[in-house]
């Protein structure tokens, strides 16, 4: 048995032989078991197992950097988007390039998260169904400015063409320089889960976006408490 650690921890100088993660026998371990499938061989000479491993916490940001990021994201109608679409309907990198117009209805103030992108593959969202998130006062009124008709995407180019997930992330990193404040489009996703709770969610205008089927699949952070100083002070 090959025992493999999920994340290692990073190596001294003066060792020479880092330890193995899982993602660098993972590739291998698939063409072991093809080969047994193919024949080629009669059986897996070994089997990997993940030594338990801590947890880190995940990366979001917090309310005063937020703001900041929405507010340097205002001069441009598509970094606007993609800022409210991940920190506000908590959508993924790929689900916000494959948002349609279609998918969004603004009388009822929904979206419905139904097909994510890679690579140029439009596929059905991580777990396999779509979902329905509601549109907070602020995501709404990007979306009524935003609408245009050169395609059917939210996010595209000034030809109507998708945007790729390089210029995604690089209209998050100019945006995010701009704010001071780490770079991403998934920290984003993060911050919905930090600002989930009532204070917050009434700040914005809807009862809550992290409902049943709402983003809840993703690592845990710290969501403050209610009636804590800082979500008393998110109220302001």
């Amino acid at each position: 048995m090959l025992l493999v650690h999920g994340k290692p921890k990073p190596a001294k100088k003066e060792e020479v032989q880092e330890k193995p993660t899982l993602k660098e026998f993972a590739p291998r371990f698939v063409m072991l078991r093809t080969a047994v499938e193919w024949g080629v061989i009669e059986r897996v000479p070994c089997s990997i197992k993940m030594l338990p491993t801590t947890k880190s916490a995940a990366s979001f940001h917090d309310f005063d950097e937020y703001d900041r990021l929405v507010e340097a994201a205002r001069s441009d109608l598509q970094t606007n988007l993609v800022v409210l679409l991940g920190g506000e309907a908590g959508m993924r990198c790929g689900e916000i390039m494959a948002l349609e117009w279609t998918d969004v209805d603004l009388n009822k103030r929904q979206l419905c998260v139904a097909r994510s992108e890679w690579k140029g593959h439009v596929t059905v969202p991580k777990g396999g169904r779509l979902r329905y998130v509601p549109l907070t006062k602020r995501l709404t009124e990007a979306l009524r400015q935003a609408r245009h008709l050169r395609g059917p995407r939210l996010v595209c180019e000034g030809n109507g063409q998708p945007l790729t997930q390089k210029v995604v992330q690089g209209m998050m990193r100019r945006v995010a320089r701009r704010a001071n404040v780490k770079p991403g489009v998934h920290i984003l996703r993060h911050h919905v889960l930090f600002a989930s709770g009532d204070a917050w969610s009434a700040r914005q205008g809807h009862p809550g976006i992290c409902g049943p089927s709402g983003p809840r699949d993703d690592a845990t952070v710290h969501a403050p408490e209610p009636g804590s100083a800082r979500c008393s002070d998110s109220l302001a």
